[in-house]
């Protein structure tokens, strides 16, 4: 009777470290969605504005992760003439 309580337990154990784990997961992937979209509106409004990106523009726009960093240049880029202008 005991083993069977202690395998009840430990199966909630595993349950609720799934649940956190998938939880953590979503989180994870809404955050990648969110600075693959901000990068991607970045780089369709910078076209429009000053044209395509060169290789080491596009290059340096990828690398940036922060999703706050990647709206503050959405919104910059309204207000400035060219790429370099926006990425200094």
């Amino acid at each position: 009777m005991e083993m069977i309580r202690e395998a009840g337990i430990i199966e909630d154990w595993i349950a609720d470290g799934e649940a956190r784990g998938e939880a953590r997961g979503e989180t994870r992937g809404e955050a990648r969605g969110k600075v693959e979209e901000a990068r991607s509106l970045l780089i369709q409004l910078g076209t429009l504005r000053f044209g395509a990106p060169s290789e080491p523009l596009r290059t340096a726009i990828e690398s940036i992760s922060q999703i706050e960093t990647l709206e503050r240049l959405v919104l910059r880029s309204v207000a400035v003439e060219t790429w370099q202008e926006l990425l200094n």
